[in-house]
């Protein structure tokens, strides 16, 4: 389904948000695919692309970045972090929660 090579992910990952409206849901479901890359770079880049295509408040963006937060990788979950700020809405919840 996906190019073997994490580089041609990658660079896909980074590329999706300019390809749509801000708030489209056709690509933020693709990019919640990539959050499971083997690649920690893929799943790093998906959570920035994804914190970039959502809205401000976007529940479905904010849980899927928040399940993030049990990365094995440290700069995944740090990349959640930055991310939910800029997804979630101030008082937030399930964001709190999740962190």
């Amino acid at each position: 389904q996906f190019d073997e090579d994490a580089l041609v992910r990658y660079a896909a990952v980074m590329c999706l948000p300019q390809l749509a409206d801000r708030g489209d849901p056709t690509i933020i479901v693709t990019l919640r695919k990539f959050l499971a890359d083997p690649d920690p770079g893929v799943r790093l880049c998906a959570i920035r692309s994804i914190a970039q295509a959502a809205e401000k408040g976007d529940w479905q963006a904010v849980g899927s970045i928040s399940k993030c937060l049990a990365d094995p990788d440290r700069n995944v979950r740090d990349a959640v972090v930055g991310a939910l700020g800029k997804v979630a809405e101030k008082g937030n919840m399930r964001a709190l929660q999740a962190l």
